[in-house]
């Protein structure tokens, strides 16, 4: 038996992170980078993913045999199974104990050992696979060694108490046999003390015994009868190792080629010599039954390249037979018989060899079970499939169309769930954007543990469970209890549990049956939000349902009625009862040796057509996810052959139109580390995919594709960091992205869809001091040099409200400086009357308030009749400012991006005293934009453009009249339309907004505000 073969990307400016990837987990990187998934070519008419190692023989080595099945352990784990006979019974016995199986009266059953000390001492369990079911009977006491006499109609237990020397070495052996089964409890008989029993040989009547006496190096055999429960027939032996041999009237041993024999009715005889072959002489597992010694030569094996035959020498001296031709060694069965491997037609059998029956009777054929793969799932062509390989148990992936088998996780074959027939078979459930295709396993305790892709497990509990449905990032869960979970993969939890019944996901949506017969029920997977009904035509409230897009199967039942329901047409299509997937359009079901496709994307149901050959599973096993699948977003279905080959097929059925299923990423926080982690799942492989994202105001910050001819499996991901390319955190506001796919397979229109996240913890929104995202009016009233007021903007494009905060340096220029010091912010500076500038600084919810102190920034601007702040200087640089002395000229003042200013100022240009107002206006002539807007004195208003710390060359006229306005404020985009506003207060003291039209001109019309803004000597 010894044969058996044990298991063992650049950055850039306004660039986003793009990677299309497949069962791999998403890496946020730098500020922003880009990623391209490998290109594919166009989908073959079928593909085939071979096994990826050679066979080689399953671990599974037959441990015993008796008439009433085998007992088989894994040479790599030393776990047992039971198969019974026939093969319709397999149990999976784990780690055992097992000194012998029992045949004859006892049936077949298996004996389990305990030495354990204790209260309890030493115990024997006798189990019934047949029957499943156990007795423990305790010992009485503890012993060293415990071992079983498989009496025809009872049984013995053998027992060794042995004291050891300081060295730790034995010096004395009781040998006891107990009968367990004595009236009023076990019965102990102390049969003999040696020195040390170095090795036992147990048969039906009794044991073969060597063993040493006190102060002698001489080896002994004897015999003890276990009926009489005495050591007779004491014999010196040949100090060399010897192998035992005994059956039902001998004992003995075999050295150099030939057995010496006593007999057991007269163990004082003489012994007989029984001359084995000579081409087997060396043999090292030579077998005795009651007629025969049964050896091979020692390096037999019946997987090598060299024929060893299985001599058959029989006891009465006659010429030796070869029993098999080609086989490993023997080994010797508890109910006297012996068993081996040999080679056969197709693989290794594993013989019984009894003297009885006339000549070997195969018990259990060993099949060629490495690489054996069960397990599949197909999911935007990227297939997942588990294979048991020479390296063990791993879950493998293959992206789409030719790409090598990658392994994404190994499990132990132990772990994961088995069929009904005790083999490995885990259903394979899709996997979403951020984990790899799902799969249960076992914990120690037996309890499910779900789990996906790399490295992500759940434990969920429970035992005895299995996976009903996968959508998006969810996968549902029902449990042997009667619950029913919802496990978010992408964040490792369970985040709803629920009563099972008929249920399925598509995308972020869970479909359920509701209590009433055809009445489906749709509602969030994770939150159960949004629910609603839909009414079907189905007769019954069906046992099973599935989705895919519009459509709905159902089923009543394993014989039905079952149907397609579409919601677009409002009514079922008949298809066959059975275990069936639903696809894009299309049923398939694995029926008579086949399978069996039905069409129904034309609203009718075509007759089944047969598109593979693939053999049934065994009677109450449900292969679907195991054996076969679909992909429901893609037109192919990929089924395992016998061979362990996978073949991926299209099913005939025209793809519906490339769609959106769902998307995540709603905020980024560049302050706190909170990346925006953009993610979109679409219903099929993607080409030429591309991601415009526009900011609040209106900059791009990307517009990123994959290179012509690539793909994406249908899942996208973006990440940024909110930060742009020199680390600066981006505006607050509300960013929209719009993303632009084209079909990987070419069917149908491309697809484009639009949403919004949000970015908090940026730089804050021009002007705006509460924090809510949109600009604020300051005003000092005429009655008080010393107050300001901020009136918070509000929806549509007005001011309501007002902060008041008093303790303003008199006559001072109010500057607006927007987050001058870098926290997030927006601030003020003023400058006093003698030239001071004092910052002050803004929180996230609140103005700036002088109760909380300032800081001297700068000295000697009381020559600056204007300040502005103009936006970034050259690339990478902290704000600007310009600012206006009282000879018209204008100058360039650098900050520190802490608050402060840089030493020195830059002169720009003269003639700004043109002008009796001056103003920046972001924007005004398109995303990201600055430009300097100023009144002349006969009202026409004139914009300069403003870039790299320069104003640029020449001026544009806007419009006049606005000579009616005694105060001018360009506030930025108050109406959240991503233009900026201009507001004027006329002499009237209403206030008027003026839009610009995004590319440097003021729009027409304007749209009245409020009256009573006289009440201002400013407005800031």
């Amino acid at each position: 038996m010894a044969r058996r073969i044990p298991r063992g990307a650049s950055t850039g400016p306004r660039t986003l992170l793009a990677a299309a990837v497949a069962l791999a987990a998403l890496t946020a990187a730098g500020p922003l980078a880009t990623g391209v998934a490998a290109a594919a070519g166009s989908p073959p008419g079928e593909q085939l993913v071979a096994p990826l190692s050679a066979p080689a023989p399953d671990p599974l080595a037959v441990y015993a045999a008796t008439p009433a099945g085998v007992l088989l352990r894994d040479t790599g784990t030393f776990a047992y199974t039971w198969r019974s006979a026939d093969g319709s019974l397999v149990r999976p016995l784990g780690a055992l104990t097992l000194p012998h199986v029992i045949s004859g009266g006892l049936g077949g059953s298996l004996i389990e050992s305990s030495t354990a000390s204790g209260a309890g001492g030493a115990s024997v369990r006798v189990y019934d696979p047949v029957a499943d079911t156990a007795t423990t009977v305790p010992l009485g006491s503890s012993y060293d060694a415990v071992n079983v006499l498989p009496g025809q109609g009872g049984w013995q237990v053998v027992a060794l108490r042995e004291t050891k020397d300081a060295q730790g070495l034995v010096t004395r052996t009781e040998i006891h046999l107990i009968d367990p089964a004595a009236a009023g409890g076990p019965a102990d008989r102390l049969v003999a003390t040696v020195a040390r029993v170095t090795r036992w040989h147990l048969t039906p009547t009794g044991l073969a015994l060597l063993f040493t006496e006190d102060g002698d190096s001489a080896q002994y055999l004897g015999w003890i009868d276990a009926a009489a429960g005495t050591l007779t027939g004491l014999h010196a032996v040949p100090a060399s190792t010897l192998r035992l041999l005994s059956n039902s009237t001998s004992y003995g041993y075999y050295l150099s080629g030939s057995a010496t024999l006593y007999s057991v009715d007269d163990p004082q005889a003489a012994p007989r010599t029984v001359q084995g072959p000579a081409q087997a002489a060396d043999a090292t597992a030579p077998q005795l039954d009651d007629t025969a010694l049964y050896v091979t030569a020692a390096s037999a094996s019946a997987r090598d390249k060299t024929p060893s035959p299985l001599y058959r020498q029989p006891l009465d001296g006659s010429a030796a037979t070869v029993a098999l031709a080609d086989a490993g060694q023997p080994l010797r069965a508890n109910d006297g018989s012996v068993v081996v491997d040999a080679d056969g037609t197709h693989g290794v059998d594993a013989y019984r060899l009894d003297g009885v029956s006339g000549g070997p009777v195969a018990v259990h054929h060993y099949d060629d079970r490495w690489p054996a793969r069960a397990g599949l799932s197909l999911v935007r062509g990227a297939l997942a499939f588990t294979e048991t390989g020479a390296g063990g148990d791993a879950v493998h992936s293959v992206a789409a169309y030719g790409s090598p088998a990658a392994t994404v996780a190994s499990v132990s074959a132990d772990a994961l769930a088995h069929c009904a027939d005790g083999s490995p078979c885990p259903v394979l459930a899709e996997g979403g954007g951020t984990y790899g295709a799902a799969y249960l396993t076992h914990a120690a305790d037996g309890a499910d543990v779900l789990n996906a892709g790399t490295g992500t497990a759940v434990a969920l509990g429970t035992a005895g469970g299995r996976i009903v449905s996968a959508g998006a990032d969810d996968v549902l869960y029902a449990a042997a209890d009667g619950t029913q979970s919802v496990v978010d993969m992408a964040r490792r939890t369970v985040v709803r549990t629920r009563a099972a019944g008929a249920a399925a996901l598509w995308g972020d949506t869970l479909w359920s049956a509701t209590g009433t017969a055809g009445v489906l029920a749709a509602e969030d997977a994770a939150t159960g939000a949004g629910h609603t009904t839909l009414s079907t035509d189905a007769p019954c409230v069906p046992a099973e349902i599935q989705a895919v897009l519009t459509r709905i199967y159902w089923s009543c039942g394993a014989s039905g009625p079952a149907g397609v329901y579409d919601r677009a047409a409002g009514r079922s299509v008949a298809v066959p009862a059975g275990p069936a997937l639903l696809g894009d359009g299309y049923v398939l079901r694995h029926a008579d040796g086949g399978l069996l496709l039905t069409d129904v994307h034309t609203g009718q149901a075509a007759a089944a057509r047969r598109i593979a050959d693939l053999a049934g599973p065994a009677a109450g096993v449900d292969d679907r996810g195991v054996s076969w699948t679909v992909d429901r977003f893609g037109e192919r279905v990929a089924y395992t052959d016998a061979a362990s080959t996978t073949h991926l097929l299209p099913a005939g059925v025209p793809a519906s139109a490339l769609g959106m299923l769902a998307s995540s990423g709603t905020s980024v926080d560049p302050r706190a580390g909170a990346a925006w982690h953009g993610q979109w799942l679409l219903t099929r492989a993607a080409a030429a995919w591309s991601v415009q994202v526009t900011g609040p105001d209106g900059a791009r910050l990307g517009n990123l594709g994959d290179a012509q001819g690539a793909s994406s499996p249908g899942v996208i991901t973006l990440s940024w960091n909110g930060r742009d390319e020199f680390g600066r955190p981006g505006p607050d506001g509300r960013y929209t992205w719009t993303l632009t796919a084209k079909p990987a397979d070419g069917q149908g229109p491309g697809l484009t869809a639009t949403g919004a996240f949000t970015l908090t913890g940026g730089e804050p929104v021009w002007r705006d001091y509460d924090g809510d995202g949109r600009p604020d009016l300051l005003g000092t009233p005429a009655s008080s040099a010393t107050t300001l007021r901020t009136h918070p903007g509000a929806p549509g494009g007005t001011f309501d409200g007002v902060v008041t905060t008093t303790g303003w340096p008199s006559g001072a220029l109010i500057v607006p400086a927007g987050d001058v010091d870098g926290d997030g912010a927006s601030d003020l500076l003023a400058r006093t009357p003698s030239g001071e500038v004092r910052l002050y600084r803004g929180t996230a919810t609140a103005p700036p308030n002088p109760a909380a102190g300032y800081r001297v920034v700068a000295t000697g601007w009381q020559g600056y009749d204007t300040v502005l702040q103009a936006g970034y200087g050259e690339a990478g640089s902290p704000p600007v400012f310009v600012a206006r002395d009282t000879s018209g000229k204008l100058w360039l003042l650098g900050t520190d991006g802490k608050g402060g200013f840089t030493a020195g100022r830059r002169y720009l240009s003269a003639g700004w005293d043109t002008y009796d107002t001056l103003t920046a206006v972001r924007g005004f002539a398109g995303p990201g934009s600055v430009s300097l807007v100023g009144r002349d004195a006969s009202g026409h208003l004139w914009r300069h453009g403003f870039a790299a710390s320069q104003v640029l060359p020449g001026r544009t006229e806007l419009s006049g009249g606005w000579n009616a306005y005694t105060a001018l404020v360009a506030v930025g985009d108050l109406d959240g339309d991503g233009r900026p506003e201009i507001v004027g207060r006329d002499a009237t003291g209403t206030l008027w907004r003026h839009s610009a039209d995004g590319a440097g001109a003021i729009a027409a019309g304007r749209v009245r505000l409020s009256a009573g803004w006289n009440y201002y000597a400013t407005l800031i």
